[in-house]
């Protein structure tokens, strides 16, 4: 599957988008995992610093933030600038809104249970 086609299908579209959606929450997750397998491990370097703790948090948050919009908006974008679809665009932007809303279900039904 060719990720930019000239013509996307709509199947296309929907795994375009269910695609990005699944993505954006496997970089959540891993996230995630990572700063939690970082805070204990280094639990005791860590120096309880007023300046660099905030700066680092949002050092990793303006990253993070701009990695998401390449996930979520890259292939919407493509599509609306590039090729002029904004049908398409605005359809693959909905589906991956959708699959982030469907998986923050599921792990809220995970937590509840």
């Amino acid at each position: 599957m060719s990720l930019f086609k000239k013509n996307p299908t709509n199947s296309h579209l929907i795994k375009s988008g269910i695609l990005a959606g699944v993505l954006e929450a496997i970089y959540i997750t891993v996230l995630i995992a990572l700063g939690t397998t970082a805070s204990s491990i280094f639990r005791d370097q860590f120096v309880d610093n007023q300046i660099l703790n905030p700066i680092l948090f949002l050092l990793i948050f303006v990253f993070s933030a701009a990695i998401s919009t390449l996930i979520v908006l890259g292939y919407p974008a493509y599509l609306l600038h590039v090729e002029k679809k904004a049908r398409e665009a605005m359809k693959t932007l909905m589906i991956t809104l959708i699959t982030l809303l469907v998986l923050g279900l599921i792990v809220f039904g995970l937590m509840v249970v």
